[in-house]
């Protein structure tokens, strides 16, 4: 798998990026599974209530809110609209929110 090679070729400073599953076991099978970037929401909570930042501001913008499609075609800005309350639902944040946007201060 190319992504394997070039966290290999990365030395072993991106030791973190490694998969915990076998090689080949194919990229929908990879411990991250959904989210941003493999990391859950839920995940993502919980890494900052560990740091214990003062205050932590969390926005879950949701699909086709923001990105290229949205600027290409406006239309689906519409979608956006109707998805807008859904993110609130914690099961549904993964499937339905475009990205994390936080603010942490320390």
């Amino acid at each position: 798998m190319c992504y394997n090679e070039i966290i290999k070729s990365r030395g072993d400073e991106s030791y973190w990026y490694k998969s915990k599953e076998k090689e080949g076991a194919g990229w929908k099978k990879l411990s991250g599974g959904i989210g941003i970037n493999g990391t859950t929401i839920r995940q993502f909570k919980s890494i900052i209530k560990q740091v214990r930042f003062s205050k932590t501001y969390i926005f879950l913008p949701p699909l086709f809110s923001v990105g290229h499609i949205s600027i290409r075609h406006p239309k689906v800005k519409y979608i956006s609209k109707i998805l807008k309350p859904l993110p609130r639902i914690e099961f549904l944040q993964d499937y339905l929110t475009h990205r994390i946007v936080s603010i942490l201060i320390v």
